[in-house]
């Protein structure tokens, strides 16, 4: 040891430990070390369990907000219905009823669909080839 060592108390250097003793000190940290590993397994194990739990009722909660979306969607329609006038809708009807009414009073139809007034398609060949140009 160095003089100043000596005068102010410096470390002492301390005994190697046994062997006996460092493997009892082994044991103990490995048996700190083992529990501690249970310890954090559990609390791993319960945090997925919560976290399941969690995801299972927020799946379940958006579930019912999709729900109560769809029947308030369902019982108020807002922006169904809107965009059509009754004012409207009961001209168009009368102009529909008006339209019948004078098909069935004229006897004209409003649209000719009638295929009686068309020419018949030749069956046979032309008697003189046709002249093609030159």
């Amino acid at each position: 040891m160095s003089f100043f060592s000596k005068v102010f108390g410096g470390k002492k250097e301390s005994a190697a430990p046994s062997t006996a003793e460092a493997i009892q000190k082994l044991r103990e940290t490995e048996d700190m070390l083992i529990k501690k590993q249970d310890f954090l397994e559990t609390k791993i194990e319960n945090e997925m369990m919560i976290a399941k739990k969690n995801a299972s009722k927020n799946k379940r909660a958006e579930q019912q907000d999709v729900a109560r979306e769809i029947s308030d969607a369902i019982s108020n329609p807002v922006a169904f219905g809107q965009d059509a006038d009754e004012d409207e809708l009961e001209k168009e009807l009368e102009e529909l009823q008006q339209e019948q009414l004078d098909e069935e009073l004229l006897g004209i139809p409003q649209h000719d669909t009638t295929t009686d007034e068309l020419p018949a398609v030749p069956t046979s060949v032309p008697a003189v080839p046709s002249k093609t140009r030159t």
